[in-house]
């Protein structure tokens, strides 16, 4: 989902795509690109820890093991190539905020948006606080979805933006 969009922003020029809305980046599995070439606004739900294990951890504060990361990817290249299944096992993924803030510092167009009353997936069920046991039986974060309110101040938020001149 958003890790390919965000990927996407990066192999696509200005001519080919004017911009790209990512809700709730990972940075893991594919991981993300080394640089973001279209304006990439990274969208997450203030109480987005969809995944986090042990809970607690909020999205786009979220690390997990370089193991989580496919090599390989077909795209542009990014921080998957060191941190992988293959090469640096016992390190961690770079956290989403902390890639932003380094394209931000290259000068790369990532915008932030922040919503309330939002978690993972805001246009999916309504908003669920709350955690799920895995099958390993690790229990993780499991909070998903928006409230009404929160989903119309996202849609407006994102229209103004496509529709901006």
């Amino acid at each position: 989902g958003a890790d390919v969009v965000a990927n996407l922003a990066a192999a696509l020029g200005p001519d080919e795509l004017r911009g790209a809305f990512a809700e709730g980046i990972a940075g893991a599995g594919i991981g993300l690109p080394d640089r973001v070439r279209v304006p990439l606004h990274a969208i997450f739900g203030r109480v987005d820890d969809f995944g986090s294990a042990p809970p607690g951890t909020l999205r786009w504060m979220r690390r997990v093991p370089c193991a989580f990361n496919t090599p390989g990817f077909d795209g542009p290249p990014g921080n998957a190539a060191g941190c992988n299944a293959q090469t640096g096992r016992g390190g961690q993924t770079e956290a989403p905020i902390d890639w932003i803030g380094r394209q931000r510092a290259m000068g790369a167009p990532v915008h932030v948006h922040f919503h309330e009353e939002a978690a993972h997936g805001i246009f999916g069920p309504p908003l669920r606080i709350g955690t799920a046991r895995w099958g390993n039986g690790v229990v993780a974060s499991a909070s998903v979805g928006a409230t009404p309110a929160a989903r119309a101040r996202v849609l407006e938020d994102v229209l103004a933006i496509v529709l901006a001149p």
